[in-house]
């Protein structure tokens, strides 16, 4: 099976767990806040780019800190689970 394939298999089964809001799954709100954070970064990529970096212009410096943080997070686990799962 070519990685692809299965990357799309492992989607697919995730996005069905999501979906139907099962819980057979010990960890399943790792799911569900990754449907979370999907969901507002999609959100946020709608806006008007200007009026963003406008507002975060004007005092609101903790909003970049926390997306930046977060990025980082995500990129972190995103790749160790990757890499445990040969992807």
């Amino acid at each position: 099976m070519k990685k692809s394939e299965l990357q799309k298999i492992i989607r697919k089964e995730v996005e069905n767990v999501i979906s139907e809001g099962h819980s057979e799954y010990q960890n399943y709100m790792f799911f569900q806040n990754l449907k979370t954070i999907r969901r507002m970064v999609d959100k946020m990529m709608q806006l008007d780019p200007s009026q963003v970096d406008a507002l975060l212009s004007s005092g609101h410096g903790w909003a970049v800190d926390h997306i930046s943080t977060s990025a980082d997070d995500i990129t972190e686990v995103g790749g160790w689970l990757c890499n445990e799962l040969s992807m």
